[in-house]
């Protein structure tokens, strides 16, 4: 089948708006980084206060993170505290309780999310 210029415009376009969103993705990783800096729990600590369990909960209400690549998540949550293929982790233990957060990705989109608090 041969191409038209209209079928070669339309492409352009769809790679100017992925392009764009990529972009505009990107600002917004950056500005949680900034916002969030120092006040989200490292998982690595295994422990953490309810003011900053507060922090994820507030970073969560604000950004829904489906749609960007794991990388993503993690330049602004820190490192999982366990991942697979299917999924990746953070879990928050403030030593009454605690929550986690479980990113379903898929090809290291993120594709879904279940929150699990109290635990």
């Amino acid at each position: 089948m041969t191409r038209t210029a209209t079928d070669r415009l339309v492409d352009s376009h769809l790679r100017q708006d992925a392009a764009d969103i990529f972009d505009a993705r990107q600002e917004r990783v950056q500005e949680l980084i900034t916002k969030y800096a120092g006040r989200l729990p490292s998982t690595a600590a295994r422990t953490s206060t309810p003011t900053s369990l507060a922090s994820v909960d507030a970073l969560m209400a604000e950004w829904n993170p489906i749609g960007y690549n794991v990388e993503s998540v993690e330049l602004v949550l820190g490192p999982p505290s366990e991942s697979s293929p299917e999924k990746f982790v953070y879990r928050y233990d403030t030593g009454r309780g605690g929550a986690s957060w479980h990113f379903v990705r898929t090809r290291d989109i993120v594709t879904g999310i279940i929150h699990f608090m109290g635990q």
